[in-house]
């Protein structure tokens, strides 16, 4: 990276890069049970991988100051892109409790597969000082597009591939957010006051090659966020917060790639996944900064973990992460900081 200063200004651009290649493999052995709770077969599967990865990240940015009263502008403009591909091969044998020796059957695929994830992103900010308050205001734009595909072959005892429809998987993802935000500082005696509000837009189109369907959804959403706080006296301050957060699932969550662990069993990704939202509010009092206690409450809506899912009509189970989560935590906590020596120091949180 680099950077260059002017009178009023401040530019730079950075870049970094990365490069993987490694080959692995999983050796795994599963017993399987019948309804009685006998030992019915076992499976032992091996697989390869050679993945090669490829990234790049590019950024420009400037930093404005606009007079001397403290109004500036900063700007960025960053460029992301991951490039991987890998090919496996996958062979898995059932063996039968009388005869641990010689397989009864054998399961083999050939994958190769592909992601290829770019991500665009321009941000503005302005830092506005007035006699009131300082007032802050921005925007930011992204623009990601996830092409990923995995392509599985059954594979015979002579090396012959067959391309298996079922378990291959093609799929784009496209993910377009526009971002304002305007904010607030304001001090005034003993009161300290900041507040925001950020409303995000988001479009998103999938593309399924394999099933020829397209899915569209668009949804505004709204973001605040407030802390207030008042120093009663030298020793003991009170504030509250709140807050309106969001989690959006990683590129590897969207991605409807399968994993295979064994010959029936496999994990994937989910390409219609949704965000989570997590809202928060705390109270707490602080005493000589060595005693803070607080209340607390948060809310998590539309959250996101792996579910384990069996299949009625086939022998199969398979791992997917689903939007079906929906929890409240409150409670409260006491955290206790103290300095025994000039390097020594002491911190204690207990939570109920």
């Amino acid at each position: 990276g680099i950077d260059y200063k002017l009178r009023n200004a401040a530019i730079g651009v950075s870049y970094s890069g990365g490069y993987t290649l490694y080959d692995g493999s999983d050796n795994v052995n599963n017993p399987v049970y019948n309804k009685a709770g006998s030992l019915d077969s076992k499976l032992h599967t091996y697989a390869t991988y050679h993945p090669v990865a490829l990234s790049n990240a590019l950024g420009i940015h400037a930093d404005i100051r606009l007079d001397t009263s403290g109004k500036k502008l900063s700007f960025n403009a960053d460029y992301f892109n991951y490039y991987r591909t890998d090919r496996s091969n996958f062979e898995s044998h059932s063996f039968l409790p009388e005869d641990p020796s010689t397989p009864a059957g054998t399961t083999q695929y050939y994958d190769n597969n592909k992601q290829n994830i770019i991500v665009y992103t321009i941000k503005t900010d302005v830092v506005i000082p007035t006699a009131f308050a300082q007032w802050s205001f921005g925007g930011k734009l992204s623009f990601i597009d996830n092409y990923s595909n995995a392509f599985y072959y059954d594979k015979d005892a002579q090396g012959d591939l067959t391309y298996n429809n079922d378990l291959s998987n093609e799929f784009d993802y496209r993910e377009n957010t526009q971002a304002l935000y305007a904010g607030v500082d304001k001090e005034k005696g003993r009161w300290k006051l900041n507040a925001g509000l950020r409303a995000e837009y988001t479009e998103t189109k999938g593309y399924s090659y394999t099933l020829r369907q397209t899915t569209r959804k668009e949804y505004l959403k709204l973001f605040p966020s407030i802390l207030l706080s008042f120093q009663h006296d030298k020793d003991n301050s009170f504030s509250v917060t709140f807050g309106r957060r969001i989690n959006r699932p990683s590129f590897w969550n969207l991605n409807p790639f399968k994993s295979l662990f064994t010959s029936t069993s496999y994990g994937e990704g989910n390409p219609y996944l949704q965000p989570e939202y997590n809202t928060n509010l705390d109270l707490s009092h602080t005493f000589k900064n060595i005693l803070t206690s607080s209340l607390f409450f948060s809310m998590t809506d539309n959250g996101f973990n792996n579910a384990t899912i069996a299949r009625t009509d086939t022998s199969l189970v398979y791992t997917i992460p689903l939007n079906f989560i929906k929890t409240y935590r409150y409670g409260v906590s006491e955290n206790f900081s103290l300095r025994h020596f000039r390097w020594l120091e002491n911190n204690i949180l207990v939570s109920a």
